[in-house]
């Protein structure tokens, strides 16, 4: 009988060659999941708009705002006003898609 490992479309054994090193196949990890999940993204996206959720993005909104104008005040100081509010919520933001991309979530 065959196993998980057997079936795995996304392993490397088997592989011959230079795709057989995975340090040759950059990225490669976040297309696979990717390629997996495609399929559920709609749903995850249709399901988070619910009633629920507005309290936890104002939550999180927050959460993430505060020590970034936290941060702001230091660095107002210390640069001598050549860093301001709109330059830490820009790199706040930025921040979070690209976290958002690297992590491959929706």
């Amino acid at each position: 009988m065959a196993t998980f490992e057997d079936k795995d479309p996304f392993g490397y054994d088997g592989l011959t060659g230079w795709r057989s090193y995975r340090i040759l196949r950059p990225g490669r990890g976040m297309y696979q999941v990717i390629r997996r999940r495609l399929p559920y993204y709609k749903a995850d996206l249709t399901d988070a708009l619910t009633y629920r959720t507005a309290a936890s993005i104002v939550r999180m909104y927050f959460i993430n705002l505060l020590p970034a104008l936290a941060f702001v005040l230091d660095m107002y100081r210390r640069t001598e006003g050549q860093f301001g509010d709109n330059e830490a919520l820009y790199s706040s933001a930025l921040a979070a898609m690209v976290f958002s991309i690297i992590g491959a979530s929706p």
